[in-house]
């Protein structure tokens, strides 16, 4: 859960072209994520730039995420440690129009094993645990929302992920619903039809899915500011439906 500590704003003035506006934030920024990822939102009565500035160190906010000019701004801040106090600034490219910090929620922590577990295991032969070998996914033509697009959406995208064949593309984009599952990958929920969106910054994996969990497309965006524009509400894992994602 994101505590929220301290928000200061004002009002400051964007420049486009020849003309000055006086922007004021109205409201304050919104902060919602998991715990290695933050969503900042925050709305202005004009039209700005979308910039937040963030780090550890509030003199210091030595990281940034941009977004497009927009009356209502959302980035999305990634790679952050878990249980951590970060500040953060948000406005445009020229102008700061709010000020805060939040933590991230702490990492969740296996329980170690008592002292009676320890000696049975030690006195059990063969006690070592086996190797669990990872799901097999299902055929493409369960996996993949339209068959009959597969064999388009591999050949532009396949070489991204060295796919050998369109099977195996659609099963790379079925095991990276699983990861956002285990992981606690970033995603998106388009309630307005149901989309799934999914985004693994690791491998910077884009994947979008039906809301059966059939898969739509998947593929590396040059934009580094696609996942950003992607619409929806970030969501976590434990919120995804498993009546309705069957295939996954």
């Amino acid at each position: 859960m994101i505590k929220p500590l301290h928000i200061l704003t004002g009002l400051a003035v964007c420049i486009s072209g020849a003309w000055a506006h006086a922007v004021e934030i109205t409201g304050k920024p919104v902060v919602s994520a998991s715990a290695t990822a933050v969503v900042l939102e925050w709305r202005t009565d004009v039209e700005c730039g979308t910039r937040a500035q963030f780090g550890t160190n509030p003199a210091q906010l030595n990281r940034k995420a941009e977004g497009e000019v927009s009356a209502q701004h959302r980035v999305v801040l990634e790679g952050l440690t878990p249980g951590t106090t970060y500040h953060y600034s948000v406005g445009s490219a020229r102008t700061r129009l709010a000020e805060g910090s939040f933590i991230t929620a702490a990492a969740t922590v296996a329980a170690k094993p008592s002292l009676a577990q320890k000696i049975i295991a030690a006195l059990t032969p063969d006690s070592a645990t086996p190797a669990v070998k990872p799901p097999q996914a299902p055929p493409a033509r369960v996996t993949w929302g339209n068959p009959d697009s597969l064999q388009d959406h591999f050949d532009r995208h396949g070489r991204d992920f060295q796919s050998r064949d369109p099977e195996h593309y659609a099963a790379q984009a079925w095991e990276l619903l699983q990861r956002a599952k285990t992981d606690e990958l970033p995603m998106k929920l388009d309630d307005s039809d149901g989309t799934l969106r999914i985004w693994e910054p690791k491998t910077r994996a884009f994947a979008a899915y039906n809301r059966n969990g059939s898969t739509k497309t998947f593929f590396r965006p040059e934009n580094p500011t696609y996942w950003q524009r992607q619409p929806g509400r970030m969501i976590k894992a434990a919120e995804l439906s498993l009546k309705k994602l069957k295939v996954g």
